[in-house]
């Protein structure tokens, strides 16, 4: 409350309304009952409870393989892992009107990193605002709450195996007419091994601190800090069926600032890249889910509990993702098939090279033995013009032209004989004593 002009000023809700929204408010944002009753204290941010159906399917474990546009929110550096330009979208609605959205971009590049970009908003609408104006209460209508979380992310291997990715996060948390904002900084990192064969084929580790630079948010009297979180997490990829099926195995573990440790794991199955089964642990809660996908349209669904059993019901959350573009994959394969075609290119552009100069030597040597009158040497390099090029027309009038050369000199070549010999010809060919 304050004291304006006079007048007192405050939010009031209808009873149900009240309590529900104090729940939320003290599980997610504050944390000051639910983690006083744990031993633990402190502001939380309600982007906690994670983003993304795929992700709560498998008990929030997503640290070291988050293969999907939410790859960003779980791991800045893990976003390597996802392999083709998507938009992710994800709307749910936890209880009493409370909304919960976002939408994330990831656009892998095969030379410069991964980028990613994320807005996050959750928030209530419907506090009846009210103030006591004369000893009169008066009312003002009605406002809301919300918190959102605008993420700009790149990540990129820089050796073979180790990526590194940040996020910078904008936060802004609005109350009525109150709002504030606060900036933030995350960090990550991801490795892959590269073992073609062996238990470590395919295995993945991840890490991340969440609010490394923490935002500060001054919404009241006072600047409350987001607690920074650290993840650490281990995925093993095993494929089926000449990689057609995929299995997934994932396990996190989670120390927040002001949290105790909890765990986090999951599984998926991936039939012929179009089905998935998930099913997890979330610090004991059972969560499940599965996904459907078809060409480059993809829905997931996921169910788990965010909070206290006996005050939440039970979670259930859906997404929506859009891939497009050729996968970084399919980019390669394109691409050493140029590299191929462009090699295949230069091998023919020498081969040709050598065959012309074959030719041309071909013809000047040829020339050469034509002048001086070796028929035979002349014909040879002619013929092998031919060889290289049949269609070659200065190649096969000089190889006439010196056949003829050669009938004519043999046909001198015989006179002489005949006339040492005292012996002629007469016209039709018979010989004369």
């Amino acid at each position: 409350m304050r004291l304006t002009d006079g007048k007192v000023f405050g939010f009031c809700m209808n009873r149900k309304r009240i309590l529900v929204w104090i729940g939320f408010v003290t599980l997610l944002v504050f944390r000051s009952l639910v983690l006083s009753q744990e031993g633990e204290a402190g502001v939380e941010s309600p982007f906690s409870i994670g983003v993304g159906a795929r992700a709560l399917g498998l008990g929030s474990a997503g640290v070291a393989f988050p293969d999907d546009p939410s790859a960003f929110f779980w791991n800045p550096a893990g976003m390597v892992v996802v392999q083709q330009k998507g938009v992710g979208l994800s709307l749910t609605t936890l209880f009493e009107g409370t909304q919960y959205n976002f939408v994330g971009y990831v656009h892998p590049t095969m030379s410069i990193g991964t980028f990613g970009l994320g807005i996050a908003r959750i928030g209530t609408d419907g506090i009846q605002q009210r103030h006591w104006e004369r000893g009169v209460i008066q009312e003002d209508g009605e406002a809301g709450y919300w918190w959102g979380k605008l993420t700009l992310s790149y990540a990129r291997t820089l050796l073979k195996g180790l990526s590194l990715g940040f996020n910078f996060d904008v936060n802004r948390q609005v109350l009525g007419f109150y709002s504030t904002n606060g900036f933030g900084v995350d960090l990550g990192a991801h490795y892959g091994f590269l073992p073609k064969s062996g238990i470590l084929k395919n295995l993945f580790l991840g890490c991340t601190m969440v609010n490394l630079l923490s935002p500060r948010l001054k919404l009241g009297a006072s600047t409350e800090t987001v607690p920074y979180n650290i993840r650490a997490g281990v995925a093993k990829v095993i494929f089926f069926r000449q990689n057609a099926d995929r299995w997934l195995l994932l396990a996190d573990l989670e120390q927040g600032e002001h949290k105790r440790l909890r765990y986090h794991v999951g599984t998926e199955y991936g039939w012929n890249g179009s089905v998935f089964f998930r099913a997890g642990v979330d610090n004991g809660e059972m969560s499940f889910g599965g996904g459907l996908r078809y060409r480059n349209f993809q829905i997931d669904y996921g169910t788990s509990r965010i909070g206290d059993p006996g005050f939440f019901p039970r979670s259930h959350r859906f997404s929506l993702i859009f891939y497009f573009g050729k996968s970084i994959p399919d980019q390669r394969r394109l691409l050493e098939e140029r590299r191929d075609q462009d090699i295949q290119r230069r091998i023919r552009g020498r081969m040709e090279a050598d065959r012309q100069k074959r030719i041309i030597e071909g013809l000047q040597a040829g020339r050469e033995y034509l002048e001086k009158e070796d028929y035979f040497n002349a014909r040879l390099e002619f013929a092998r013009v031919l060889m290289e090029d049949k269609e070659n027309r200065e190649a096969q009038e000089l190889l006439t032209q010196t056949a003829e050369k050669e009938r004519q000199l043999q046909r001198r070549r015989e006179e002489e004989l005949l006339r040492r010999a005292g012996k002629r010809k007469d016209a039709s060919g018979t010989m004369l004593l």
